[in-house]
Protein backbone atom coordinates (compact mmCIF):
# COMPACT_ATOMS: atom_id res chain seq x y z
CA UNK A 1 0.00 0.00 0.00
CA UNK A 2 2.79 2.23 0.75
CA UNK A 3 4.88 1.67 -2.28
CA UNK A 4 4.44 2.62 -5.84
CA UNK A 5 5.67 0.36 -9.23
CA UNK A 6 7.48 2.45 -11.67
CA UNK A 7 7.40 -0.13 -15.41
CA UNK A 8 7.47 -0.14 -18.72
CA UNK A 9 6.25 -3.77 -19.22
CA UNK A 10 2.70 -4.15 -20.16
CA UNK A 11 2.25 -7.75 -18.47
CA UNK A 12 4.19 -6.74 -14.97
CA UNK A 13 1.70 -3.76 -14.97
CA UNK A 14 -1.76 -5.21 -15.44
CA UNK A 15 -0.46 -8.35 -12.62
CA UNK A 16 1.04 -5.42 -10.11
CA UNK A 17 -2.52 -2.97 -10.71
CA UNK A 18 -4.26 -6.55 -10.27
CA UNK A 19 -2.92 -6.82 -7.02
CA UNK A 20 -3.99 -3.70 -5.97
CA UNK A 21 -0.91 -1.82 -6.30
CA UNK A 22 -0.18 1.84 -7.50
CA UNK A 23 1.53 2.15 -10.38
CA UNK A 24 2.96 4.20 -13.13
CA UNK A 25 3.56 3.14 -16.66
CA UNK A 26 6.74 4.23 -18.50
CA UNK A 27 7.52 4.39 -21.82
CA UNK A 28 10.50 3.27 -23.36
CA UNK A 29 11.45 2.03 -27.12
CA UNK A 30 10.05 -1.42 -26.23
CA UNK A 31 6.60 -0.47 -25.41
CA UNK A 32 5.78 1.59 -28.54
CA UNK A 33 4.75 4.93 -26.81
CA UNK A 34 1.80 5.64 -24.54
CA UNK A 35 -0.88 3.36 -26.59
CA UNK A 36 1.14 0.46 -25.53
CA UNK A 37 0.72 1.06 -22.08
CA UNK A 38 -2.97 2.29 -22.32
CA UNK A 39 -5.57 1.21 -20.12
CA UNK A 40 -3.26 -0.72 -17.80
CA UNK A 41 -2.20 1.87 -15.46
CA UNK A 42 -4.00 5.99 -14.67
CA UNK A 43 -0.59 7.05 -15.14
CA UNK A 44 1.98 7.20 -17.79
CA UNK A 45 5.63 9.37 -18.41
CA UNK A 46 7.85 9.79 -20.90
CA UNK A 47 11.35 10.57 -19.26
CA UNK A 48 12.58 10.54 -15.62
CA UNK A 49 12.70 14.23 -16.17
CA UNK A 50 10.24 15.75 -13.31
CA UNK A 51 9.90 12.16 -11.26
CA UNK A 52 10.73 13.70 -8.37
CA UNK A 53 9.68 13.33 -4.56
CA UNK A 54 6.55 16.04 -5.41
CA UNK A 55 4.86 14.18 -8.27
CA UNK A 56 5.44 10.54 -6.74
CA UNK A 57 4.13 12.12 -3.59
CA UNK A 58 1.47 13.66 -6.08
CA UNK A 59 0.52 10.20 -7.98
CA UNK A 60 0.39 8.63 -4.89
CA UNK A 61 -2.44 10.73 -2.58
CA UNK A 62 -4.91 11.09 -6.22
CA UNK A 63 -4.19 6.95 -6.23
CA UNK A 64 -5.36 6.72 -2.60
CA UNK A 65 -7.52 9.60 -2.61
CA UNK A 66 -6.33 11.74 -0.70
CA UNK A 67 -6.80 15.35 -1.14
CA UNK A 68 -3.77 17.04 -2.44
CA UNK A 69 -2.96 20.27 -0.18
CA UNK A 70 -1.95 23.16 -2.23
CA UNK A 71 -1.38 25.65 0.82
CA UNK A 72 -1.37 26.44 3.91
CA UNK A 73 -1.61 29.39 6.29
CA UNK A 74 -1.98 30.58 9.86
CA UNK A 75 -6.09 30.67 9.07
CA UNK A 76 -6.78 28.73 6.21
CA UNK A 77 -6.27 25.51 4.24
CA UNK A 78 -5.98 25.23 0.64
CA UNK A 79 -6.52 21.65 -0.46
CA UNK A 80 -8.11 19.82 -3.26
CA UNK A 81 -11.60 18.87 -2.36
CA UNK A 82 -13.33 15.77 -1.94
CA UNK A 83 -16.81 14.79 -2.89
CA UNK A 84 -17.84 15.19 0.80
CA UNK A 85 -17.47 18.66 0.27
CA UNK A 86 -20.05 19.13 -2.43
CA UNK A 87 -22.86 19.91 -0.31
CA UNK A 88 -21.35 22.47 1.92
CA UNK A 89 -19.91 23.74 -1.77
CA UNK A 90 -23.49 23.90 -2.86
CA UNK A 91 -24.91 25.67 0.00
CA UNK A 92 -21.88 28.85 -0.51
CA UNK A 93 -22.78 28.83 -4.09
CA UNK A 94 -26.80 29.69 -2.95
CA UNK A 95 -25.62 32.59 -0.73
CA UNK A 96 -27.10 35.76 -2.34
CA UNK A 97 -23.37 37.43 -1.81
CA UNK A 98 -21.88 34.03 -3.34
CA UNK A 99 -25.15 33.70 -6.83
CA UNK A 100 -24.29 36.94 -8.30
CA UNK A 101 -21.36 36.36 -9.38
CA UNK A 102 -21.57 32.36 -10.13
CA UNK A 103 -23.20 31.89 -14.24
CA UNK A 104 -22.73 28.03 -13.81
CA UNK A 105 -24.56 27.04 -10.35
CA UNK A 106 -28.05 25.13 -10.67
CA UNK A 107 -30.70 24.79 -8.37
CA UNK A 108 -30.77 21.33 -8.56
CA UNK A 109 -28.53 20.12 -5.09
CA UNK A 110 -28.36 16.10 -7.08
CA UNK A 111 -27.35 17.74 -10.34
CA UNK A 112 -24.77 20.12 -9.06
CA UNK A 113 -23.65 17.21 -6.58
CA UNK A 114 -22.29 15.21 -9.86
CA UNK A 115 -21.39 17.95 -11.22
CA UNK A 116 -18.49 18.24 -9.06
CA UNK A 117 -18.04 15.08 -8.26
CA UNK A 118 -16.96 14.69 -11.89
CA UNK A 119 -14.94 17.76 -11.78
CA UNK A 120 -12.88 16.53 -8.81
CA UNK A 121 -12.60 12.96 -10.08
CA UNK A 122 -11.47 14.38 -13.25
CA UNK A 123 -10.21 18.01 -13.33
CA UNK A 124 -7.10 17.48 -10.60
CA UNK A 125 -5.60 14.58 -12.57
CA UNK A 126 -5.99 15.71 -16.02
CA UNK A 127 -4.84 19.48 -15.34
CA UNK A 128 -2.99 18.78 -11.99
CA UNK A 129 -4.36 22.15 -11.16
CA UNK A 130 -8.14 23.73 -10.72
CA UNK A 131 -10.75 24.85 -8.09
CA UNK A 132 -9.65 24.22 -4.92
CA UNK A 133 -11.70 24.11 -1.26
CA UNK A 134 -10.22 26.70 1.46
CA UNK A 135 -11.18 25.38 4.50
CA UNK A 136 -10.54 26.75 7.93
CA UNK A 137 -7.48 25.62 9.52
CA UNK A 138 -9.14 25.10 13.37
CA UNK A 139 -12.35 23.73 12.32
CA UNK A 140 -11.67 22.37 9.08
CA UNK A 141 -15.18 23.65 8.06
CA UNK A 142 -15.17 24.53 3.86
CA UNK A 143 -15.50 28.15 3.61
CA UNK A 144 -14.65 28.77 0.04
CA UNK A 145 -12.73 27.93 -2.97
CA UNK A 146 -10.22 29.12 -5.50
CA UNK A 147 -7.95 28.52 -7.89
CA UNK A 148 -7.25 28.60 -11.88
CA UNK A 149 -9.37 26.73 -14.76
CA UNK A 150 -9.79 26.57 -18.22
CA UNK A 151 -12.87 28.57 -19.27
CA UNK A 152 -14.25 29.95 -22.49
CA UNK A 153 -14.88 33.80 -22.12
CA UNK A 154 -16.01 36.11 -25.14
CA UNK A 155 -15.40 32.99 -27.00
CA UNK A 156 -11.63 32.91 -26.32
CA UNK A 157 -10.01 30.14 -24.65
CA UNK A 158 -8.77 31.57 -21.24
CA UNK A 159 -7.24 30.00 -17.95
CA UNK A 160 -9.47 31.88 -15.27
CA UNK A 161 -8.28 32.88 -11.63
CA UNK A 162 -11.17 32.60 -9.63
CA UNK A 163 -12.16 32.39 -5.77
CA UNK A 164 -15.50 32.43 -3.50
CA UNK A 165 -15.82 32.57 0.31
CA UNK A 166 -18.30 32.32 2.26
CA UNK A 167 -20.41 35.24 4.10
Amino acid sequence: RECILIASDRERLQAAVGLGLKCIGYIDSKNFGADGLLGCCEYVVESWEGIDFAYINRVFCRLDGVPLVIAETERLIIREMVAEDVPHLCEICRQESVRAFLHDIGDDLQAEAEKHSAYIEQAYRFYDYGYWGVYARQTDELIGRCGIQDNVIDGNAEVELGYLITE
